[in-house]
């Protein structure tokens, strides 16, 4: 009995020993194949989004010119060309001729690379990652922002062919990182080219990123760098030479100038847009202009000197500020005259013409008549002009009766007895040829 039993103790360590040995021999070959399998058929994007385990910086890394830091803008906010590296040679890469199989990176060159166990799965990539700002984000999500990415590149140190790449992402970078080669970064679109190098001879290529993304705050530029296991398989070299590396960036908004209006003879409106598409990527500077003229008509509201400091081309579609008539009200001046005199001259006030509102024209008029009484003023040729619809109140002209002094004429007699002479008398202040009638009478 002790014997079945101390057997069947040891199956069942045996079975239990195999397993665990069995499924650590998976795991190693689990842990290994991806790693495998992702150099052996790597693309731009694969090799961007693969980051291999850290080693000391600055490992196994030869001289050379590097990329210039420099240039590289702190936050990238505005359109324009910006520099990367200058118009000669510049190392933007490592020489990974000599060491042992291991994975690399230097913060300083921003280049990661993966050495490999053999020549065949040899690849360096080389990026800058670039903080953009918020008005620059909000731009790609509308879809107004295009970036190129230029660079002259070649091969160097021996011959053979190289396969390279030179692609641009979009994407976001969680802040507070000190690393732009960890995985911080995560790309929602990029663009690529793919093409074969000759050894030290330059190739020149350009990759454009545009329509509408959302979410991103930085952009991307990356050469990568793999050798040819069919052309090249004996060299371990993958230096690569880099000149002229820029990024062009273009901004389009499109804006539209709103309609106003005004009524004649008031100040003018502020002159405002609506930004219908894009947005300005720095603050607004400069203002809009109209066509000159004060008068009752339309006049165009145009772009004037509207610009963004951050470079955006501006599509600008006129619009129209309008002047209306102004509504206002003539009220006729009452007058008075003395019969026999002249008329007064006839006058009128007005409402409110605004503060560049010009006098209304035009003179009032009266009923005819001479004789004592009341005459109504009305408009006469005050009226309604291309600036006004003019309303008016009439008047009253009023003819006052005329003091006249009547004096008998000194020195009349009669005889005692004889009936009373007429008594002659001189009317002064009379009208013209008119005469005073009746008679005088003595007491």
């Amino acid at each position: 009995m002790n014997i079945m039993k101390n057997r069947k103790i040891f199956n069942s360590l045996l079975i239990s020993f195999l397993a665990i040995f069995f499924v650590v021999l998976l795991g190693v070959f689990a842990i290994a194949q991806p790693k495998m399998a992702k150099l052996e058929q790597i693309s731009t994007e694969e090799a961007l989004a693969y980051t291999p385990p850290d080693s000391p910086d600055g490992r196994n890394f030869t001289g050379g010119d590097t990329i210039d830091k420099d240039r590289w803008p702190n936050t990238l906010s505005t359109t324009g060309t910006h520099y990367y590296n200058s118009s000669v040679n510049s190392y933007w890469s490592m020489n990974m001729s000599s060491g042992s199989s291991g994975d690399y990176k230097n913060t300083e060159t921003e280049i990661r690379c993966d050495q490999g166990a053999t020549l065949d799965l040899r690849y360096v990539i080389n990026w800058v990652t670039i903080p953009i700002s918020t008005a620059m984000s909000n731009a790609i999500a509308a879809g107004t922002v295009s970036m190129s990415f230029y660079a002259e590149w070649k091969h160097g140190t021996t011959g053979g062919t190289r396969q390279s790449s030179v692609s641009i992402d979009w994407g976001y970078m969680n802040s507070g990182t000190n690393d732009p080669l960890d995985n911080s970064f995560t790309s929602k679109k990029g663009v690529g080219s793919r093409r074969d190098g000759q050894f030290d001879s330059w190739q020149s290529t350009t990759v454009t990123i545009d329509g509408a993304v959302s979410g991103v705050n930085a952009v991307r530029i990356s050469l990568s760098n793999r050798k040819s296991k069919t052309n090249f398989p004996n060299y371990r070299e993958l230096d690569f030479f880099c000149k002229n590396m820029r990024i062009t960036v273009s901004n389009y908004l499109n804006v539209s100038a709103n309609a106003l209006s005004k009524t004649y003879g008031d100040h003018d409106p502020a002159l405002t847009y609506t930004i219908t598409k894009g947005n300005f990527l720095g603050s607004a500077s400069g203002e809009l202009t109209r066509s000159s003229g004060e008068n009752v008509g339309s006049y165009t509201i145009s772009k004037g000197s509207l610009s963004d400091p951050g470079g955006s081309t501006i599509n600008f579609t006129n619009s129209t500020l309008t002047i209306n008539k102004r509504n206002i009200t003539a009220t006729a001046d009452n007058k008075s005259s003395i019969y026999g005199d002249a008329d007064v001259p006839l006058t009128f006030q007005t409402s409110d013409r605004g503060p560049l509102g010009a006098a209304l024209g035009g003179t009032p008029e009266r009923d005819t008549g001479s004789n004592v009484g009341s005459y109504t003023i009305r408009q006469g040729s005050v009226v309604s002009t291309n600036n006004y619809n003019v309303t008016f109140v009439t008047g009253t002209y009023t003819i006052n009766r005329r003091s006249v002094t009547v004096t008998p004429n000194a020195g009349q007699t009669k005889v005692y007895g004889d009936n009373d002479p007429i008594i002659e008398f001189t009317a002064v202040n009379m009208v013209g040829a008119e005469v005073l009638n009746g008679t005088l009478e003595r007491q």
